[in-house]
């Protein structure tokens, strides 16, 4: 067995004294008695007793554990290596990464809310603009299929419809990563190339069958402005046949600051709905126009 170095673990964590209990009676065995083990460790029987009825504040000291775990029974399936881990420490290089870990699952779930609440920026800046919409939800986790955005392609997080004038369906996938400080140039350049690449069936059809897109707007949001001018530089020298726009915004003051229209071939440039006025009175909160009632039913919707 690999032998321990104390040298290398760092306290992480409070104790898990449940498991600590449960290693610490395995160790002394059925045969001794706590005062035996007490003896034969050389730990007070006071402090063993405090341990294993859960009645401490702080994580045990190093040396006590150790004294414990090498008078352990024979036969007795944990380590001092598990007495440890009980006690809340881990190696260096376990802490490491287990902070790395952590520190990817507060950005996933930073990203997931802020994904939400761009979702919600969207319909609210059309409601301010007294806008129709007929809310389709998310296309993938439609169970009719009322919306033909794009069918079995898991790229939507948002689907409306435009009911007046010719009734445009209108997707919008939101990319809601925020640039690290310690991002390089040629990182950000492959988080847009990984973009592109992930939805490439939105060009693809756009490209190979562009009447199938006659009615439809496809938008990704962008919640980084780097990001956002770094996508359209991107796409810039693209010919495109239907509405496909990158729509910048700001999760902080729950608004859309800009949104570029890419020049396509079927369309005539027009101006872009966030431009409009808004028509709600000075000071109403955008949020109020979630409560308006959504031409049609909401199908699918999920946070």
């Amino acid at each position: 067995m690999k032998e321990v170095k104390i040298a290398d673990y760092v306290q992480t964590r409070q104790p898990i004294k449940a498991m600590v209990t449960e290693i610490i009676n395995a160790m002394k065995g059925s045969e001794r008695s706590m005062a035996d083990f007490s003896v034969a460790s050389g730990v007070n029987s006071s402090m063993l007793s405090r341990i294993i009825n859960e009645n401490y504040s702080k994580p045990i000291s190093i040396d006590v554990l150790q004294k414990v775990a090498a008078c352990s029974v024979d036969g007795c399936p944990f380590t001092l290596k598990d007495l440890l881990r009980a006690n809340g420490m881990l190696t260096k290089e376990e802490a490491a990464h287990d902070s790395a870990m952590q520190l990817r699952r507060n950005r996933f779930f930073e990203q997931q809310r802020r994904r939400r609440d761009m979702r919600e920026i969207i319909t609210d800046e059309l409601f301010a603009r007294e806008i129709t919409i007929k809310k389709l939800g998310l296309s993938e986790k439609t169970e009719d299929q009322q919306s033909k955005l794009f069918s079995g392609a898991m790229i939507c997080d948002l689907a409306i419809e435009l009911p007046e004038n010719e009734k445009l369906e209108w997707g919008f996938s939101m990319l809601s990563a925020i640039r690290e400080d310690d991002v390089t140039e040629r990182d950000d350049v492959n988080y847009i190339r990984r973009i592109i690449e992930n939805y490439a069936v939105i060009f693809l059809q756009d490209a190979w069958e562009p009447e199938k897109a006659k009615n439809i707007k496809f938008s990704f949001g962008f919640a980084d402005e780097v990001l956002f001018n770094m996508f359209i530089e991107a796409l810039e020298v693209a010919k495109f046949n239907n509405r496909i726009s990158a729509i910048l915004i700001n999760v902080n003051e729950h608004k859309v600051m800009k949104e570029f229209n890419f020049p396509c071939k079927n369309f005539s440039d027009i101006e872009s709905l966030f431009d409009l006025p808004v028509q709600h009175e000075e000071g109403q909160a955008k949020a109020d126009f979630r409560q308006i009632p959504y031409y049609g039913e909401l199908h699918g919707e999920n946070d």
